[in-house]
């Protein structure tokens, strides 16, 4: 059974029943108190807090005993078959719709929750967000029903301890609001109407893989499934299991502990405790590093009505000693909030946004991390190639779904579904990858001085200021060109001649990389430039599906060589 909530978009928003009560609350009223009483206050705010505590629990154990469910042994017999089976119905919802509704395939959705209902909340730039409609999926009007609000753009600043800080303004950055759930129950709705197959509140026990189709083993409504598909997509976040068997050493290098609200009732005006509705606030401090030694970052965005979604969040290191509890900096928000942004009498909580997002820095000058197996593929957070500098996974996943989708599609059609082949199917991106090393000066070191991460970001922002307005915003809109690029680090000394000793704050290692990563960047750029004449006339899906099986004809050949080889034919 399950409860609709109607929203602004075009199609209601899905909620799920659940039996969750206050009970859950009980052992946190002493140690969190201000988080079981906004949470309490909440509309499903049980609900809401379960999800956030086996968020918890999924971390604790993946650092302690991760839990590997690759099974080696012997498929067992499937119940079903499909085309593609998705682990995780958030944005994998999405990617599934276009699969189904756009290529025709016979897919399945496979969700621990609700499919096409989230704990976060997104914005992106208009262009993105037409992305949308380019692939095939929503029509215009479908796609602005989901914005909530379209505001004029929005600034970071960065604390100074002795003068007022500057804002650095910014257009077309992060400047559209976005109803996830609205956009996600859409994409549900156009699923199932062409006859996609969703398994909400499953549990996913068991996988089995090989060359040519992969196995799940679910857990259903007290019953025990064995769903077979062609390819799986692993679209379960940052706490895979499947990711991390992946990557068994290094899962991903960063992360972003997140968590916020979607709140009415702050007071509306232009002071910096007051909520500007036609202005978003991208990276906003108030102070140094706290005294746990983590620089604490506010993001604020004007949603539908007066709705501001607020969130609370810190970058780090997978391998620092820092505290990264959810539920632990939910304590920090709420005790902080009103120091951000001050509450009218009618402010309402509203409900929470929260979410441990990953990333990764290559030390190469190529995608490192391993985003597939036979016949299974990571998207979304849990491939960890979204940008480490704005964290958003929506704009990536946004940017790369019509390359992903017609890849994905034309794979399985032609059987086409090895870790080889699989592996081009990613969101990588090189300006995003060379942004992790601008991503680092964000995070806080043990024994550096507090003020150490403001004053870096004030000194790259004041380089900024002298610069065209494009090179920030392609910047902080992860579409850093290479030109771009360039004309930034050769700023820097002009300004600030003694900048450049800023590379050396992470190591001579960290250095290394970045070479690396501009090496891979430069590449890339030198091959889009020389292929130029063949993009004016093919659009981008169509280049990478003709690469992408070209490359496949090449390991088949090789594959059957072998094959020949171990039979004596050769």
């Amino acid at each position: 059974m399950l409860i609709i909530r109607s929203n602004m978009s075009l199609c209601p928003v899905v909620q799920p029943a659940y039996t969750t009560t206050n009970v859950v609350f009980d052992p946190y009223r002493t140690s969190h108190p201000l988080t079981v009483e906004n949470f309490s206050n909440m509309q499903d705010g049980a609900y809401w807090f379960e999800r956030l505590l086996r968020l918890e629990q999924s971390w604790n154990s993946r650092l302690t005993t991760p839990r590997s469910i690759l099974a080696t042994d012997t498929a067992p017999q499937t119940d079903i078959h499909f085309d593609i089976l998705y682990a995780g119905g958030g944005l994998g919802m999405i990617h599934a719709a276009v699969l189904q509704c756009v290529h025709g395939k016979n897919v399945c959705v496979v969700d621990r929750y609700t499919a096409g209902l989230t704990h976060r909340d997104w914005n992106i730039s208009m262009p993105e967000l037409e992305r949308l409609m380019q692939v095939g999926l929503f029509s215009r009007d479908e796609v602005m029903s989901f914005v909530q609000r379209e505001y004029k753009g929005g600034f970071i600043r960065f604390h100074t301890p002795d003068t007022q800080a500057e804002p650095y303004w910014l257009e077309n950055i992060l400047d559209v609001a976005v109803s996830a759930n609205g956009l996600l129950a859409l994409a549900r709705k156009k699923f199932l109407d062409a006859g996609g197959t969703v398994y909400d509140n499953a549990e996913l026990r068991r996988v089995w893989n090989s060359p040519k189709n992969a196995t799940a083993h679910i857990h259903y409504q007290n019953t025990d499934l064995h769903i077979g598909a062609t390819v799986m997509v692993d679209c379960m976040g940052a706490y895979s299991p499947l990711a991390a068997a992946m990557n068994p050493q290094r899962p991903f290098t960063h992360c972003c502990p997140t968590v916020g609200t979607i709140s009415r009732g702050f007071k509306e005006g232009t002071g910096e405790r007051e909520v500007n509705p036609d202005i978003g606030e991208i990276l906003v401090t108030l102070s140094g590093a706290d005294e746990n030694g983590r620089q604490l970052i506010w993001e604020g965005f004007p949603g539908a009505g007066d709705e501001f979604i607020t969130y609370l969040f810190y970058y780090d290191r997978i391998d620092s000693p820092f505290n990264k509890s959810l539920i632990d900096l939910y304590e920090v928000f709420f005790a902080t909030l009103h120091t951000y942004k001050e509450a009218s009498p009618a402010f309402d909580i509203g409900r929470p946004a929260f979410g441990m997002i990953p990333s990764y820095l290559h030390r190469a000058p190529w995608n490192t991390r391993t985003v597939a197996l036979d016949a299974i593929v990571s998207l979304g957070d849990a491939a960890a190639l979204s940008s480490p500098l704005t964290y958003c996974g929506f704009g990536s996943f946004v940017r790369n779904l019509e390359r992903t989708t017609t890849l994905l599609a034309d794979g399985v059609t032609n059987g086409l579904t090895s870790q080889q082949y699989l592996t081009r199917i990613n969101a990588y991106e090189p300006q995003v990858a060379i942004s992790a090393n601008f991503a680092q000066y964000l995070v806080a070191k043990p024994g550096e001085s507090p003020d150490e991460v403001n004053a870096t970001m004030n000194t790259i922002t004041n380089v900024l200021r002298k610069l065209p307005p494009s090179v920030g915003e392609e910047l902080f809109r992860d579409t850093l060109s290479f030109g771009a690029y360039n004309l930034l680090m050769s700023s820097v000394p002009v300004f600030y001649p003694k900048a450049y000793s800023l590379l050396l704050r992470n190591g001579l290692s960290s250095a290394l990389w970045w070479v690396l990563n501009f090496l891979g960047f430069a590449i890339h750029d030198i091959g889009r430039r020389l292929f130029t004449p063949l993009a004016q006339r093919l659009s981008t899906s169509t280049i990478q599906r003709i690469a992408f099986r070209a490359k496949a004809r090449v390991f088949m050949y090789r594959d059957r060589r072998i094959e020949k080889r171990k039979a004596g034919i050769l």
